[in-house]
């Protein structure tokens, strides 16, 4: 039984958060709760004196009032504002009726004064103001009331005209002076609570964005750790066999022609290998600051495959091949907007790629017009990804374990190809789609 009493001070519809209407409801349910709970003995008490003195008419008004508190307590049927509205009838009733029947011998100014501190407790200063308006208007009327007679079956007639003036001046001067600074100091501590609701969303919002630089940060720190040491072999490796090298063809040290020139392209195979690294390496740098640029411009499909042909038509590895296939629907006289040089470089990574992890088998490179748009397609018989590396093939200076081998390489390629093709090269003209599969390597 207690708890269930000390569950009904509690707020249901509104939450601490909620601010001032949080707070107004708990004066509400405790009004209603108290009022309901100790003012059953008031209440009997009160039924008592009525039939006592034959003043059935008060017996009527205060059953139905106390009935309506029960009910408000218990059914709890409405929403706050109507709630409201209903409490303040109580006092506002009770206190009309008891000041024309019972007059100087009732209580009902003191229900009156009540009713305008509760409308600038629940309802803020508007609350007040409008309790003020109510209580000089009724006032006026039993005014007009005395002054016309229109009162001789009800004690309100022990007062006189100008006695009834001075009381209602009092009351409406004692109404104003509590409820208007109640009602300012309210409306100030709800200003308040709004501020520093305000301030709170500000603050979580502070901790959210340090949260995410403090992440950013450490991947930023560890991009750079992975950077240093792929940089560390990727770049020391190549200028190795250049040094190592060049100083043989320098000192004369080779036994013929042959292995001069052996040395000789293997020293230029290294620097390209170099030079493509620090392209990387720029452009990874230019693509995070925002300045990788891009030139659009009308491009001929059949002329950029046959120039990506030329490039593959003699591969390093002899047991792998490398073949383009072309839809009927494409021909000389087709043409895309797009930016040759960046295209054509997306499109080299990623055969490259198919090449590394390809030790022997066929590497397709697709090409076909479908619903006007160009879809490019790279598969190869190679070993694959596996499903778990899926959701990391794009990350930076990732180099995916196969076979327990790692193989060489920035890790930056298919970062570098993902950050142009959803930046630039994805129009309507180009058609992109990623699909990994164990023994197939689709692309775009």
């Amino acid at each position: 039984m207690k708890n269930w009493i000390v569950k009904s001070f509690e707020a249901r519809e509104f939450q601490l958060q909620d601010g001032i209407e949080y707070w107004r409801e708990k004066v509400y349910r405790n009004i209603v709760t108290i009022i309901s709970v100790l003012g059953l003995p008031c209440y009997l008490i009160g039924m008592y004196m009525a039939f006592t003195h034959e003043v059935y008419s008060v017996a009527i008004i205060d059953t139905f009032v106390y009935g309506m508190l029960v009910y408000l307590w218990l059914a709890d049927p409405f929403k706050l504002k109507i709630k409201i509205y209903l409490l303040l009838a109580v006092p506002l009733m009770v206190g009309s009726t008891l000041i024309i029947i019972l007059g100087p011998k009732g209580a009902g100014f003191n229900y009156y004064i009540g009713f305008v501190i509760l409308t600038s407790i629940l309802l803020g200063l508007k609350g007040a103001i409008w309790g003020l308006i109510i209580h000089t208007l009724y006032s006026t009327f039993i005014a007009l009331g005395l002054h016309f007679n229109l009162f001789n079956d009800w004690l309100i007639t022990q007062y006189t005209t100008m006695d009834w003036i001075t009381l209602a001046i009092n009351a409406i001067a004692i109404s104003s002076v509590t409820s208007l600074p109640l009602s300012v100091i309210l409306k100030a501590l709800s200003d308040y609570i709004l501020r520093h609701q305000i301030l709170e969303l500000e603050l979580s919002d502070k901790i959210t964005q340090l949260n995410n630089a403090k992440i950013e940060s450490e991947k930023a720190n560890e991009l750079k750790t992975k950077f240093l040491a792929n940089m560390s072999h990727e770049v020391r490796t190549p200028l190795n066999v250049i040094m190592g090298f060049s100083e043989i063809v320098q000192a004369d040290m080779y036994r013929n022609k042959v292995e001069r020139n052996h040395l000789l392209e293997t020293i230029n195979q290294n620097g390209h290998y170099l030079l493509n690294i620090i392209e990387n390496v720029l452009d990874i740098s230019m693509i995070e600051s925002g300045q990788f640029k891009y030139k659009i411009s009308q491009v001929g499909v059949l002329p950029l495959m046959d120039e990506l042909k030329q490039v593959y038509k003699i591969t390093n590895k002899d047991k792998v091949s490398i073949v383009f296939n072309s839809s009927e629907s494409i021909d000389e006289s087709l043409i895309i907007l797009t930016d040759e040089t960046r295209l054509k470089q997306v499109l080299i990574n990623l055969i490259n790629n198919a090449i590394k992890y390809t030790d022997e088998g066929v590497i397709e490179v697709d090409y076909q017009l479908i619903n006007q748009q160009i879809l490019f397609q790279i598969k190869d018989t190679g070993i694959g990804i596996d499903s778990n590396d899926l959701d990391h093939i794009f990350d930076r200076f990732v180099k995916i374990e196969v076979e327990d081998q790692i193989k060489d390489g920035t890790g930056l390629g298919l970062a570098i190809s993902k950050s142009i093709i959803e930046s630039n090269l994805k129009n309507p003209c180009i058609l992109m789609s990623y699909n990994f599969q164990k023994k197939y390597f689709p692309i775009i």
